[in-house]
């Protein structure tokens, strides 16, 4: 949309004669810029140049004087006069440090004649530095580091500029441990001896070669900021004695300022991180420090402006790696569940192996733990709670009722968690959202949900009230699934959450929508049937269990729901409806199922 022009210069004339006549200095400024601003947005912006250029020399030099600047920088651009633009912009880039982000945004060089037309404008050194530290801002820093280095060794702009020169080596270093091969192939797991030859491999020899020299020469305006930038970069090059010594030289000359303090203090921690490739008991204690600070005490303070996140995350996926090369699964999981996933979608795939769950358990009832190991249990977020819940769930999907009731015993509060819905209620259409909102006279926690079925499966094998148990055991297990109206009973952090199958790792996936629990209970209470009513009843909610194993085998192999096939078949004439239709076309039952299920109805209608 073009922005609209201002054209009453009546006003804006008046507004220039205010400017003229008001002696107050604050308003006099005020006025000028409104005046420049006026003439900027109007049809004739050529006035807003013959304005300044008129006015410029008795203007007090701040923001408003910068902005306005700006706007001549802007109208040099439109009318393609963009060497004068780009002069322009930098000025104000080098002068007001508040309008930097919007000056490099602006200056745009066409071609390298416009460029070297710009440079040409510069009277001095200082403004060819400017010119190249806005040059260097979004495009080549390396270079406008030399440039300005060559000029103005002492200029500010190359503090900032060494900071966008670290930032970019750093795009190159895999913090993960990971190499990605294609999309048919899961990512391959590096070593930390294969990670650091790769990091090595990633910096610029230029950029480290510039960040020596000018360190080395120690004559810019910070030289700390050289000397920390060098180590660092020597930590990612593996030269961990040299970057010790360039930290300890910027500790020299530093600000004694906390920000200043913790960023050494982090860089260090790297560098010391770094240097192990296999942790014992003497190289643990050169971090066991420092991690509490990282891991404890930095969350706890406001720190400002340290970033620290990243390290952090780092130093989780570096101590998991060094673990798991050792074959220390407890502890290499202790520290990936905190650095590379939550428990959104998939969970956590770690406790499908019992061996590991066990060994998990072991591990966080152990009252002896090492130092490095309090800090794993300390940052780990999950507990025995949350074990023994994933453990209850599992017995439960397997019919292990009794051993399901002891883990959710041991759960702490968890066992207290209430059902949204009655998970013993058996509906023609599956609405969990309908269920949960229809009156209940009792709400179910999940071990009383487990002790109801406990009971009713002893009624089972007592043969007592067959039909009944049946049933409600068939509604209990179908309620669980992830087409009931339970599923906050697996949604938990060890199973993972999500609204489809498809957010679950295959083991889980498979575990919520396997139905055959279901309808063996469903046919059980068939058999010992002994109304049409009840017979019809059982009938449908089998066919509900065949209508979700043909789902799970038509779609068994999707990934994604927006990769299904599109064939447009959503039901199938299923045993249990053909038997509906052929047996219990006179029971009342039979009318609720038109009136709810429109697979049915289109079938009986065919």
């Amino acid at each position: 949309m073009a922005t609209k022009t201002f054209d009453d210069f009546k006003l804006i004339q008046s507004i220039e004669n205010v400017y003229n006549t008001i002696s107050d200095p604050f308003l006099k400024n005020r006025y000028w810029f409104l005046t420049m601003k006026a003439y900027f947005y109007s049809s004739n912006q050529q006035k807003a140049i013959t304005f300044f250029n008129k006015t410029e020399a008795s203007v007090p030099k701040n923001v408003l004087y910068y902005r306005a600047l700006s706007y001549v920088a802007g109208i040099n651009h439109q009318q393609g006069k963009y060497s004068t633009s780009n002069y322009l912009y930098a000025q104000v880039f080098d002068k007001c440090p508040e309008m930097r982000v919007v000056t490099a945004y602006s200056f745009r060089p066409e071609n390298d004649a416009d460029w070297n037309k710009s440079l040409g404008m510069a009277k001095n050194n200082k403004e060819k530095a400017a010119l190249w530290a806005i040059h260097g801002y979004y495009k080549d820093e390396v270079q406008a580091i030399n440039k300005i280095y060559d000029l103005e060794p002492k200029s500010e702009h190359l503090n900032y500029l060494l900071t966008r020169l670290v930032n970019q080596q750093e795009q190159g270093i895999n913090n993960s441990f990971e190499i990605s091969t294609n999309d048919d192939q899961p990512s391959k797991k590096q070593t930390v001896a294969e990670n650091k030859e790769t990091n090595k491999s990633k910096i610029d020899v230029k950029a480290f070669d510039l960040v020596s020299k000018i360190a080395t020469a120690g004559n810019t305006e910070k030289p700390y900021l050289w000397d920390i930038a060098l180590g660092y970069l020597q930590t990612l090059k593996s030269d961990f004695a040299k970057a010790d010594a360039n930290f300890a030289k910027a500790e020299k000359t530093m600000p004694k300022t906390e920000l200043a303090n913790n960023q050494l203090r982090l860089l260090r921690f790297v560098n010391n991180m770094s240097k192990i490739d296999k942790l014992n008991s003497k190289n643990e204690k050169t971090i066991l420090k420092d991690l509490n600070w990282l891991y404890k005490e930095l969350p706890k303070q406001h720190v400002g402006d340290f970033r620290y996140d990243n390290a952090s995350s780092w130093s989780k996926m570096y101590l998991a790696t060094l673990y798991k090369e050792q074959k220390n699964y407890v502890m290499a999981e202790v520290f990936t569940s905190n650095s590379v996933y939550g428990y959104w979608g998939e969970g956590n795939s770690f406790y499908d192996v019992e061996k590991n769950l066990l060994g998990m358990k072991e591990f966080l009832s152990k009252q002896d733990k090492t130092e490095i190991e309090k800090i794993g249990a300390g940052i780990y977020n999950l507990n025995l709670n949350n074990i023994n819940n994933f453990q209850a769930v599992k017995a439960t999907y397997q019919n292990k009722i009794p051993e399901a009731i002891a883990f959710m015993k041991q759960t702490d509060t968890l066992q207290n968690a209430v059902f949204y819905g009655n998970p013993f209620n058996g509906s023609i259409k599956d609405c969990h959202d309908c269920d949960h909102a229809m009156p209940q006279k009792k709400k179910y926690s999940q071990i009383e949900f487990l002790t109801t079925i406990n009971a009713m499966q002893d009624k089972l094998a007592k043969n007592e009230d067959v039909y009944t148990s049946s049933l409600l055991l068939g509604n209990a297990f179908y309620n669980i699934t992830h087409f009931g109206n339970g599923r906050s009973f697996y949604e938990i952090s060890i199973v993972g959450y999500g609204s489809s199958p498809y957010s679950f790792r295959d083991s889980m996936k498979k575990m919520i929508t396997n139905c055959s629990l279901p309808k063996m209970y469903y046919q059980k209470a068939l058999e010992a049937a002994t109304t049409k009513e009840q017979k019809a009843k059982c009938v449908y909610m089998l066919a509900k269990c065949e209508r979700n194993e043909y789902y799970n085998k038509k779609y068994n192999s999707v990934t994604n729901w927006w990769t299904a096939d599109q064939d447009q078949i959503n039901f199938l004439a299923w045993n249990s409806f053909k038997i509906l239709k052929k047996d219990y076309s006179d029971t009342k039952y039979y009318q609720d199922v038109i009136a709810e299920c429109g697979y049915f109805n289109t079938y009986i209608n065919q």
